[in-house]
């Protein structure tokens, strides 16, 4: 199974019409039509904790536009998790995804049907050598566009 080692950038751009879960409505007070979130995206590589954006207040199309840098030694996947900050308690889940670095690696346009988040924009950039995949120094840039929940499919540009 090829991994990736080198430095991965990840910039977190922006989220559309994100969903409030069940849950995270049950302290909602009138119409969970018009629910605002406070979300925010918080990043794992391979189980361990990349970064997290900043929360963005009553909104659920937030805009970050945030970078993330890490010097990855054998990666296999990295994840992407929403929450909503919520006032009481732990933090509410809204949707998560979990990219697999070796498909990247292998095929930059490959397609995806089991995405949870949609509307999530971000570029991930990685430079330095990648067994069977990159040459040394090369840059390739990816940037993920997760189109509606009726398609439920995405793909890398």
């Amino acid at each position: 199974m090829p991994v990736f080692s080198g430095l991965l950038k990840v910039r977190v751009c922006e989220a559309v019409d994100l969903k409030p879960t069940p849950w995270a409505l049950r302290h909602a007070v009138g119409k969970s039509g018009s629910f605002l979130l406070d979300p925010y995206l918080a990043l794992n590589l391979d189980q361990t904790r990349l970064g997290q954006t900043a929360t963005r207040t009553k909104t659920n199309s937030p805009v970050w536009h945030q970078e993330f840098c890490t010097e990855v030694r054998e990666g296999r996947s990295l994840e992407l998790s929403v929450f909503h900050d919520a006032p009481i308690g732990y933090d509410d889940f809204v949707a998560n995804c979990t990219i697999q670095l070796e498909d990247l690696l292998q095929n930059g346009t490959r397609h995806y049907e089991d995405w949870e988040l949609f509307g999530l924009a971000l570029h991930l950039v990685w430079a330095s050598q990648v067994r069977l995949a990159v040459a040394l120094s090369q840059f390739i840039a990816f940037l993920l566009s997760l189109c509606t929940r009726r398609n439920r499919s995405c793909c890398f540009l």
